[in-house]
């Protein structure tokens, strides 16, 4: 381990909560698109403390329990204050379903963290894709329209019952077959163009895909099982 640089890592894991505790103060101000463009800068410093510290060789224990502190401020709390103050009803469910999403974020962070980990898929949704995920949803919504309400509140309660699920998210932290070859090259390409060009727009639509990703792959296996009857039949 490379002891001299484990404080880079941690700094970037710092300015992951920084983001999310920016957010929160943006949120509570009213300013719902700047705390939305808040937990995206969080998002992005949450992918650098992780491939640093797999760079640099400095993955440590407590930098684990760190960045899940940290993730709980920016992709639990910041959100959850963010569809509380979108939620307008008069009922005990604007503050109750903000409570259950950031109570979902903390048990799939501890499950996370009291798991043998692995490099190839994930057991339910990760928080850093779920949070953002709803932020942006909070972001396209019609603000403060009932129906919004209610597609926010089914959004925000999915998304919790998909990270404490056992559905297997495929990790990104490695390389797979997927993106070899040309694929490798062109995709990084497509993606860096869309995102210059509409960026919320283009990680909207990432989020979304990884998020049903599971399905995708279920209906591809069906239809793998189904060729294989059939041969084994004819």
């Amino acid at each position: 381990m490379n002891t001299k640089l484990v404080w880079l890592p941690n700094l970037f894991t710092s300015l992951t909560l920084v983001s999310g505790f920016y957010s929160i103060t943006l949120a509570m101000d009213g300013a719902l698109d700047a705390a939305v463009h808040a937990i995206m800068v969080a998002m992005v410093f949450d992918f650098l403390d992780g491939w640093v510290a797999r760079r640099t060789n400095t993955v440590t224990a407590f930098g684990k329990e760190y960045d899940s502190l940290c993730d709980m401020v920016a992709f639990g709390l910041a959100p959850a204050l963010t569809v509380y103050q979108l939620l307008t009803w008069d009922s005990l469910l604007v503050w109750l379903i903000p409570a259950i999403y950031s109570c979902a974020v903390a048990m799939r962070l501890a499950r996370f963290n009291t798991k043998e980990g692995s490099n190839v898929s994930f057991e339910g949704l990760p928080c850093t894709v779920g949070g953002p995920f709803v932020v942006l949803t909070c972001y396209f919504m019609d603000t403060y329209s009932p129906a919004s309400g209610v597609l926010l509140a089914v959004v925000a309660m999915t998304i919790a019952v998909l990270m404490n699920s056992k559905v297997p998210y495929r990790s990104l932290k490695q390389n797979h077959r997927y993106f070899r070859g040309v694929i490798k090259f062109v995709l990084p390409a497509v993606m860096s163009i869309s995102m210059l060009a509409s960026p919320l727009n283009t990680l909207a639509g990432v989020l979304m895909l990884y998020t049903i990703s599971p399905v995708l792959g279920i209906r591809r296996l069906v239809q793998q099982r189904r060729a294989l009857v059939q041969s084994n039949s004819g």
